[in-house]
């Protein structure tokens, strides 16, 4: 039961509005349960994306290349059009082996995943 313990990230809805406005679209994948949609509201970032994907709903998690798969489907994105953040490095490299560029996030550093988008040429 993580919900109460998910603060919103300092500079994040910000990111996420500056994307959107360069016209990106913004996704969530995340291993979570249904009870996600309970809480997501209280989070200013969380309600800017343009979908979810809630792992427990499909039967499927991070980093199983299915999830990947099924997410692109869902969506009708492609792989190689994507990049993927996480703060745990093996559902990067699950990513990165289906064919999605990606980010090891931590927490505290937006700088440094604004970086990471610009290197990979997001730029906004």
């Amino acid at each position: 039961d993580f919900y109460p313990y998910m603060p919103a990230i300092d500079g994040m809805a910000d990111l996420i509005k500056r994307l959107k406005k360069a016209g990106y679209s913004v996704y969530l994948l995340s291993n979570a349960t249904p009870r996600f949609f309970d809480r997501y509201l209280d989070i200013p970032a969380l309600t800017l994306m343009d979908g979810y994907f809630i792992s427990a709903l499909y039967k499927l998690l991070k980093p199983q290349r299915e999830i990947y798969e099924a997410f692109c489907n869902k969506f009708k994105v492609k792989a190689e059009e994507c990049f993927f953040i996480d703060d745990m490095p093996q559902n990067i490299e699950g990513a990165r082996a289906f064919g999605m560029k990606g980010h090891v996030f931590k927490i505290t550093d937006i700088e440094a995943l604004e970086k990471a988008l610009n290197n990979e040429g997001i730029l906004f």
